[in-house]
């Protein structure tokens, strides 16, 4: 046999290799989404052991989310010399959206040492442990919506096609 021929049924092999790993992985997706009770008992059961010793619940995030926004826009108020009430509901969206993204990507790198448990003592699709991190961290970000909501009737910023572009940088 040629070497052109054995590289091609090589090359054969890998694309043929690649699609089965395609159709597992998708499988394993739709099947961990099928199992949405599942993940969302673990993720309100996460989000229950977070809140667990805390008077004020998920409040309390919404609370220092909020302060945090107001301090973020003041300091940057000062150094870009622009009024507060331009940049507070622009710093507090933003805010929301890279917490959210943030603490999803930093949930998933620990959640199957988290979750080992269910996988040495049931077979569970693995897709469902992360299911339950986004779950978990989704209603974590609607109740910070609600900050970005006030900012915006407060601050009468105009929800339009060009609210995205309507921010001016400081230079």
């Amino acid at each position: 046999m040629s070497e052109r021929g054995q590289t091609l049924r090589q090359a054969g092999g890998i694309l043929a290799s690649i699609k089965r790993a395609e159709a597992a992985g998708l499988a394993e997706l739709l099947n961990g989404a099928w199992h949405w009770r599942l993940w969302h008992l673990l993720g309100a059961r996460e989000l229950r052991q977070r809140y667990a010793r805390s008077r004020l619940g998920q409040l309390w995030l919404v609370l220092s989310a909020a302060i945090m926004i107001g301090v973020m826009s003041m300091a940057w108020s000062l150094l870009s010399s622009q009024p507060v009430s331009e940049l507070v509901p622009f710093i507090g969206a933003g805010f929301v959206i890279w917490t959210y993204l943030s603490q999803a990507i930093t949930d998933c790198t620990m959640i199957f040492v988290s979750h080992g448990y269910y996988y040495r003592n049931k077979r569970m699709n693995f897709s469902i442990s992360i299911y339950s991190v986004i779950y978990k961290n989704t209603i974590v970000f609607a109740h910070s919506l609600i900050i970005v909501v006030a900012l915006i009737v407060l601050f009468g910023v105009p929800v339009t096609g060009m609210t995205s572009r309507s921010f001016r940088p400081c230079c």
